[in-house]
């Protein structure tokens, strides 16, 4: 989890760093791969292309977010940063093993994982591509993640007290780093709207136990940290009453 990603970079000596997750693979040529970009281009950061397996059967199912094609085809990935994708900076593929960083731009800026929580890319991840100067994205395939019942992105609603949590550092981040203000509205819009989301999915029981938690969020960020109320239209929480 954080903490022992934390302690990587601590000790981390390399002039690049990039995390795999011991039940995932990548391709034998991706360090080859990533440093040669990261290099041509000083790159603060490099994301690439990963697809999932199934745990067992070992079949591939290709994810359209963890292939980046949720942005524009003719955007030009090679060198860039959230200046350059702000309409869309919130559909890059958020994830800790599919980025690269140099290690002197984590240090210089102080960009850790929160300890202690699942979910924890949401804020390094942002933290790092809000900062950064020079981003990349490499769009060949070469990370492989594993897919099983236990995983934590397979049993969100046991977690889901932790995103809420990791949702209010995210806002926490935009509105402490100086952005601008339609960037800060941008990511409370999508962290407001997937807080819902995913509240939507939940047995009936798990919305009972969340539905305060979920509304205190709402009401905590959505309508005091911002002064354009008209981007958040009011979605109604499902009822946790039976009919």
């Amino acid at each position: 989890m954080s903490c022992s990603r934390n302690n990587a970079l601590k000790v981390a000596q390399g002039e690049y760093v990039f995390f795999l997750d011991a039940d995932d693979y990548i391709r034998q040529d991706t360090l080859e791969i990533l440093y040669n970009q990261a290099q041509e281009n000083d790159l603060d950061m490099l994301s690439f292309s990963g697809t999932n397996f199934e745990h067992g059967t070992n079949h591939l199912t290709e994810n359209a977010y963890y292939t980046f094609r949720y942005l524009p085809e003719n955007f030009n990935a090679e060198c860039f940063n959230y200046r350059n994708c702000k309409k869309f900076i919130t559909k890059m593929a958020v994830s800790s093993c599919l980025t690269c960083y140099k290690l002197k731009f984590l240090r210089k800026n102080n960009i850790e994982f929160p300890p202690h929580l699942f979910f924890e890319d949401n804020v390094f991840f942002t933290h790092a591509i809000l900062t950064a100067e020079r981003c990349g994205i490499c769009k060949e395939i070469l990370y492989f993640r594993r897919v099983h019942p236990e995983q934590v992105t397979q049993n969100l609603d046991k977690h889901y007290g932790d995103y809420l949590q990791i949702c209010q550092k995210v806002v926490d981040l935009v509105f402490a780093l100086p952005i601008s203000e339609s960037i800060r509205e941008k990511y409370l819009k999508s962290y407001r709207g997937s807080a819902v989301s995913l509240f939507k999915s939940f047995s009936k029981a798990y919305q009972a136990e969340y539905t305060d938690k979920l509304q205190a969020f709402l009401d905590n960020n959505i309508k005091t940290k911002t002064r354009s109320y008209k981007l958040f239209d009011f979605i109604p929480l499902l009822s946790v009453e039976e009919k």
